[in-house]
């Protein structure tokens, strides 16, 4: 009992641990050289670099992973001591590995990857719709027997253009300009 609780939680632990097999291959001799492993735990977003060489390497080299696709020389340098991973997950996926200067203890840094901005489809600040103006309008009306009765209706009128607005500040200036220019008699 207690042996299958242990390896229900091994594999448990171990389906959300990612290994990552870095190499580098020599600028100069083009001999692929085992540089270690990183393991992701996507959970909790940490990770640790498990080295397989301890020397070090005197010529240039350029760093690959074998487990990510598109990073087969993503950087280079003769020396990974003061070099930090940093590993980007989207959607519990590895989704790209970067190398960096960095003095910190940790060797491994696990991150989400950006997001982009999303477009606003729904936008508050769209073209607001002129007020409908209700006008009341009384109007008297007889009955059967002849009395005079009054009735008030509400009626919406439809929003004015530019011109209904502002026609009296266009029609005078026209009017004046017509009665000095005169008559042209010659």
């Amino acid at each position: 009992m207690k042996l299958s609780i242990i390896l229900m939680f091994t594999t448990l632990v171990m389906a959300e641990v990612q290994r990552i097999s870095l190499y580098g291959t020599g600028l100069s001799d083009k001999e692929h050289i085992e540089l270690g492993h990183l393991e992701i735990n996507k959970n909790n977003l940490k990770g640790m670099y498990l080295p397989c060489r301890i020397d070090s390497i005197d010529s240039e080299f350029c760093i690959g992973a074998k487990d990510i696709p598109g990073s087969e020389c993503f950087y280079k340098t003769n020396d990974l001591s003061n070099k930090q991973f940093v590993v980007y997950i989207d959607n519990g996926k590895v989704d790209y590995l970067t190398i960096r200067e960095s003095n910190d203890k940790h060797k491994v840094l696990v991150k989400e990857t950006p997001k982009a901005p999303q477009p606003n489809l729904n936008p508050s600040n769209k073209p607001k719709k002129a007020p409908v103006e209700v006008k009341t309008v009384k109007t008297f009306k007889t009955d059967e027997n002849g009395n005079k009765i009054e009735v008030t209706q509400e009626i919406e009128e439809p929003p004015k253009s530019w011109i209904q607005k502002n026609w009296t500040y266009i029609v005078p200036p026209l009017l004046i300009l017509f009665v000095l220019m005169g008559d042209d008699k010659k």
